[in-house]
């Protein structure tokens, strides 16, 4: 298990009352999809395992949320949301990189879960999650913005996949993120 679901489980486990409420339902429905989307992936997360990890049941996340693709919708919205928070007024193309990629490698779900959906071809999705990233073509040189920003979504889509692949423990695969970071602050 990753650090990231590793500390989504825990701020889980220090809430472990049932949701009541409309506002506490949505707000336990969104940290567990967070949690399992996390852990195995957008495509292998299921409505039932989600309410499940909830603690409720399914017809309470049909009724708030109607499918799998609303709630999925919510959650990138949510993770938007606090991307946009976090980063508030900031134009510094590299800091806007740096945003993107995280401190650590393990903090990719919310750019793993937007490719997902974009691969899926949801235009919705593409146009109102690109705000942030828009930023980024304003700056001096928006090629070379463009240019980071394929090696960051790179690493962040598939590092996982990359890591497995070429048996890259927990350590090198901070190492590459770290480098990539590295890469980035230079060339900005």
């Amino acid at each position: 298990m990753d650090t990231e679901v590793k500390a989504l489980r825990e701020r889980s486990s220090r809430s472990s009352k049932k949701p009541v409420g409309r506002d506490e339902i949505v707000e336990a429905v969104l940290d567990a999809a967070e949690r399992c989307i996390a852990e195995h992936g957008p495509a292998q997360t299921s409505l039932r395992e989600i309410a499940r990890e909830a603690g409720i049941t399914y017809s309470l996340v049909g009724r708030h949320f109607g499918n799998r693709e609303a709630l999925l919708e919510q959650l990138i919205a949510r993770y938007e949301a606090r991307w946009e928070a976090r980063l508030g007024d900031e134009r510094d193309p590299g800091r806007l990189l740096q945003s993107i990629l995280g401190e650590t490698e393990a903090q990719g779900t919310y750019l793993r879960l937007l490719a997902w959906a974009l691969l899926l071809g949801d235009g919705r999705t593409q146009q109102s999650h690109a705000s942030a990233l828009q930023r980024l073509g304003q700056g001096s040189d928006p090629e070379r913005a463009a240019a980071d920003l394929a090696q960051v979504f790179g690493w962040r889509f598939f590092g996982p996949f990359i890591a497995e692949t070429l048996r890259l423990d927990g350590p090198a695969r901070q190492r590459v993120h770290d480098a990539i970071g590295d890469r980035i602050q230079f060339r900005s």
